[in-house]
């Protein structure tokens, strides 16, 4: 049976400032692209094994790199980067290096401090200080940098990249990230999402969330006292510009985007040569580019799966001929037994009627797609499919902090 055939998409460096929130948005870029094309690199530690000279054969470099990495990857890449509130993105470095020794070298210094204690530290307080800007200022090359680290490997020690770098300059940075195709704060993302989807020709992102990994919740300086939010402020006292000065570009952006529907985006993904309309029998590649959100990367469970998350709802997005009329059968595992008429299945909208098999240790659900949906849709079709609920592995002990909702192993459309 053929493949829903995705095609390729053009190259793009997503530069993650760190603690910026920007985990979601990065298992979205990656699903657009073939594995192949995606760099398995996500910062400098990592791009010290793989060498820069590698990375212009990749599509997709993303991770937590600075502004002069650009140099080094194809000259035709867009860009995009997201900014944070620096008073919350701070905030959450800290509680991060806190709490996890694999974050940054000085977990251990720090594990038992206060805030207040670790901002008041004035060998510490330079750890923080307008990383955002510092980031964005890119003085340092990539091949001083990835020397350093090299060179601490040789003595078996763990260097910081941001070592090398020089004082953060916000006249600098500011005229960096106008330059930047794609511009996004973590406050108000679903904007940068419908832009880079339209502009770059990705999957809509109907149902993009934003997956918070960090096991004490989203970090607020709110809850702080008045001293240590004014040792955040001094802190970020040229983050703070750089973010208002985001904020007003990103404004500008915004007044001259329209955005499109999902059907219009699906028309224009075909007219592009990305996707194509389905007239024949198909099946959805679990290991490539998935046209839908709401799901996790691929994993091997015997075969390759993928789960669902983290909301309880997830779609197949599709271009269908209404010419033709499919049936949909999907195979998944769940970790909790469905109840009889738990799942909620709608096409356009409409909701449709299914069948749930149970099987030894699964399930699979099958239901058929009227052409009058297609057809009213102009040959274009979202499946969202609505679970009774997510879990969390960690609450049962595992190491594993997504919030899932099934196992998919098979998805099969039958022309009928």
């Amino acid at each position: 049976m053929n493949r829903f055939q995705v095609g390729q998409r053009a190259p793009l460096f997503f530069m993650h400032i760190p603690k910026t929130a920007g985990t979601s948005l990065r298992r979205f870029l990656a699903d657009q692209y073939a594995a192949q094309d995606v760099c398995p690199a996500c910062d400098w530690d990592s791009l010290a094994e793989l060498g820069c000279e590698r990375l212009e054969s990749f599509r997709l470099v993303q991770g937590h790199f600075d502004i002069s990495l650009l140099a080094s990857i194809a000259p035709a890449v867009k860009t995009l980067t997201l900014l944070r509130h620096p008073l919350n993105r701070t905030l959450s470095a800290i509680r991060h290096m806190k709490r996890d020794p694999d974050f940054h070298p000085l977990h251990s210094r720090v594990r038992d401090m206060s805030v207040r204690e670790i901002l008041e530290d004035p060998n510490l307080f330079p750890q923080f200080q307008n990383a955002q800007t510092a980031t964005l200022s890119g003085a340092c090359q990539p091949g001083r940098i990835l020397e350093y680290i090299s060179a601490g490997r040789q003595h078996g020690e763990r260097r910081d990249p941001a070592d090398c770098k020089s004082d953060p300059d916000l006249t600098q940075a500011m005229a960096n990230l106008a330059r930047f195709d794609f511009l996004g704060i973590v406050e108000d993302i679903k904007p940068l999402i419908a832009d880079i989807c339209d502009k770059m020709g990705y999957h809509p992102a109907g149902l993009f969330r934003r997956d918070n990994a960090a096991p004490d919740g989203l970090s607020n300086f709110a809850s702080l006292s008045s001293r240590e939010t004014e040792l955040l402020r001094r802190c970020n006292d040229l983050d703070l510009p750089l973010y208002e000065f985001a904020k007003d570009l990103i404004a500008q952006r915004a007044a001259m985007f329209k955005p499109r529907s999902i059907h219009n985006m699906l028309r224009g993904l075909c007219e592009a040569g990305i996707y194509a309309v389905q007239r024949d029998s198909f099946r959805i590649d679990l290991a490539g580019p998935i046209p839908g959100s709401g799901w996790y990367e691929p994993e091997q469970h015997g075969t390759i799966a993928r789960w669902t998350g983290p909301s309880n709802q997830f779609s197949l997005d599709l271009p269908l001929s209404g010419a033709a009329r499919f049936r949909a059968s999907m195979h998944f595992h769940a970790p909790q037994k469905l109840a009889e008429g738990s799942l909620l299945v709608q096409a356009n909208g409409v909701t449709l009627p299914h069948r749930v098999a149970r099987m030894e240790d699964s399930y699979e659900l099958t239901f058929d797609i009227p052409q009058a949906i297609v057809q009213a849709a102009e040959d274009s079709c979202q499946i969202v499919l609505t679970l009774p609920g997510t879990f969390k592995p960690n609450l049962a002990g595992s190491a594993d902090l997504r919030r899932l909702g099934v196992l998919v192993s098979a998805i099969v459309f039958e022309a009928l």
